[in-house]
C-alpha cells in the first residue's frame, strides 16, 4: 500500500522584497493547494520592505525556520 502524495511548498530568502514575496503568494495560490507552506528564513534584510514581509509571512500563518541571515542578526 503506497501513501498518497503530498504537495510541500518551500519559500525562503526573500530579503525584503516585497513584490516578489507577494508574486510567490500569487503563484502559491495558483498552484495550490498544498499539504504545507515552509518558510525557509531571510525574509527581512537588505530589502526596501523588511518589516512588511516579516508581517505577511506572520499573517499567512507558514511555520518557519530561520535562515543564515537571520541568525547572524
Amino acid at each position: 500500500m503506497s501513501l498518497p502524495a503530498m504537495r510541500i511548498a518551500f519559500v525562503s530568502d526573500i530579503h525584503g522584497n516585497l513584490p516578489a514575496l507577494e508574486a510567490v503568494v500569487r503563484e502559491l495560490e495558483e498552484r495550490g493547494p498544498f499539504d504545507a507552506i515552509i518558510g525557509g528564513g531571510d525574509y527581512a534584510f537588505n530589502g526596501l520592505y523588511p518589516g512588511e514581509c516579516v508581517q505577511r509571512v506572520r499573517a499567512l500563518g507558514w511555520q518557519c525556520v530561520r535562515g543564515n541571515i537571520d541568525e547572524w542578526l
